[in-house]
């Protein structure tokens, strides 16, 4: 992976209402470009408040909006996270996820060949599983050339310096769980 690449995956988490949606979206517009806001949502909320680093789920409404909320991936390693959201919200569920910001030692070529190696590994062979109440569901591989910027303030996560940043890919396996299920706990199992 690139200096400059970030990936994430890995995450199991309760959440209140949930229902599935799967099938492969290689050039599906509305999850590229809820790809591009999952990594403006990450990037610009500090490394002490992420909740990608949130072990418990306690931060998982940290810079919610709207009619999608963004579930966290996580940095490795097995994550169990409870986490309650309002009713009639989709869910945003990175099985596993990367992207690139090219700088002085890393070309817009070598990014998007080193995000589609990463991502193709698990593609191709590698072991991921999205699962809603014990039900399988086919992520989406979602991958998008579309540059976007994304803005990282103190304390950034990952150790990237605070700044204004142009990304120039992201590619991810995808679920995008929606408002179909009655309320009550439900549980989203992701491994990679």
């Amino acid at each position: 992976m690139a200096k400059n690449g970030v990936s994430s995956g890995g995450v199991a988490a309760m959440v209140g209402v949930i229902a599935c949606w799967s099938g492969a979206a290689t050039a599906d517009p509305v999850l590229d470009q809820l790809q591009r806001e999952w990594w403006q949502w990450a990037m610009a909320i500090p490394a002490s408040d992420n909740p990608i680093l949130d072990k418990t789920g306690n931060r998982c409404w940290i810079a919610q909006r709207g009619d999608v909320w963004f579930l966290a991936g996580s940095t490795g390693g097995k994550v169990t996270r409870s986490c309650t959201v309002p009713a009639n919200v989709k869910l945003l569920v990175p099985v596993v996820n990367t992207f690139c910001f090219p700088d002085a030692s890393y070309s817009d070529d070598f990014c998007v060949k080193d995000t589609d190696d990463f991502i193709d590994g698990f593609v191709n062979g590698g072991t991921y599983t999205l699962e809603v109440d014990g039900r399988p569901v086919t992520p989406s591989d979602v991958r998008d050339e579309t540059d976007f910027n994304f803005t990282v303030g103190s304390n950034g996560v990952f150790g990237v310096k605070p700044g204004l940043y142009r990304a120039t890919i992201a590619r991810g396996l995808w679920g995008l769980v929606g408002p179909l299920l009655p309320p009550g706990p439900h549980v989203i199992k992701v491994t990679a």
